[in-house]
């Protein structure tokens, strides 16, 4: 387990060491499920997968969580005379929150069950989290039909639409090649559980979407997040003024119908921002050569696959609803 020992949250003015940054693992069956957990309560059970791995035969009843180390993840004032209570604040319906719906695609059959049974905060620096045997294979003995995130990405996110997008985009990408997708803003409404109408739905009172407070609010915050990403990185494109924009406005006529993503999956951490990969894909436009250098610099320093965090498996062969049918059958 690798330790981040230099980095210093200013907001909260607490040192983030002992943060784990693992590769965790979980079958598509589960990343493209509807899940109720807050940005607390997901960070959280990503540290208890953190304590497995997905390779494992089996999964452990229980998992035992460092309540400093978590306190460091959810970016809580460390104070050991209120940790537990404000731990408890955190993340105590993780248990009601980590419910998830099953159902085959002709809704004959229908599951429903919550995937962590208890969560105990003790006095002796431990967390206790009990897992749900039945979704056990959820998470371990996993050889196909999975997706593996990077604890470090999602402990770094600052919002839970953030979590869904990523979750979605390393769900819905192929790891080989350089990814887009345009999400018209209904289907980005669907997926972030956004109203269509009232209180939140960004619309104004003429009918109209407000587009700009829905960029504002919503897409600007999530690429915030996933710009600080190693393991997946969003492409900056040009547009029409020629500012680089993580997004793309998609128009039909005058009409705003959707946005486009392009994204990478890498299988390194990420050494430069997103403006220098721009910079470097123009230099590689301007000359082809660049490239070839690249790539032999790459071939230099690749390391074997098993030492390799990023790129243990290629997950993108299979058709993954077997687990779901055997999950509804049990």
């Amino acid at each position: 387990m690798k330790n981040n020992l230099d980095t210093l949250d200013t907001k909260n003015n607490i040192i983030s060491e002992d943060i784990p940054e693992e590769m965790v693992g979980m079958s598509k069956v589960f990343a493209r499920a509807k899940k109720r957990m807050s940005l607390n309560e997901f960070k959280t059970f990503i540290y208890c997968l953190c304590q497995i791995h997905w390779t494992d035969p089996e999964m452990p009843k229980t998992v035992c969580l460092d309540k400093i180390t978590l306190a460091r993840i959810l970016k809580m004032s460390i104070d050991p005379v209120n940790l537990a209570r404000n731990l408890r604040l955190k993340i105590g319906d993780l248990v009601d929150h980590s419910i998830i719906t099953f159902e085959s695609k002709d809704s004959k059959k229908w599951q429903k069950g919550a995937l962590i049974t208890r969560v105990a905060i003790n006095e002796d620096r431990v967390v206790i989290i009990d897992f749900n045997p039945a979704y056990a294979q959820l998470f371990c003995n996993l050889k196909k039909d999975f997706i593996l995130l990077w604890s470090k990405d999602v402990f770094g996110m600052e919002s839970d639409r953030s979590i869904t997008i990523y979750e979605f985009l390393r769900l819905n990408c192929d790891t080989r090649v350089t990814n887009s997708r345009v999400f018209t803003i209904d289907q980005i409404r669907e997926l972030l559980d956004i109203p269509t109408s009232g209180t939140g739905s960004y619309m104004r009172k003429d009918g109209r979407f407000d587009r700009h407070a829905f960029e504002t609010k919503v897409l600007d915050l999530i690429c915030e997040d996933l710009e600080r990403c190693e393991m997946l990185q969003l492409v900056p494109q040009e547009d029409k003024n020629g500012d680089m924009q993580l997004y793309k406005r998609i128009k039909q006529g005058r009409k705003l119908i959707g946005y486009e993503f392009v994204w990478n999956v890498t299988d390194y951490p990420r050494i430069s921002d997103a403006h220098e990969a721009q910079e470097t894909k123009q230099m590689i436009e301007k000359d082809p050569s660049v490239l070839k250098i690249a790539r032999d610099i790459k071939r230099g320093k690749k390391k074997k696959t098993k030492d390799n965090p990023f790129n243990q498996f290629e997950q993108n062969e299979y058709d993954f609803d077997e687990l779901e049918k055997e999950i509804l059958n049990n």
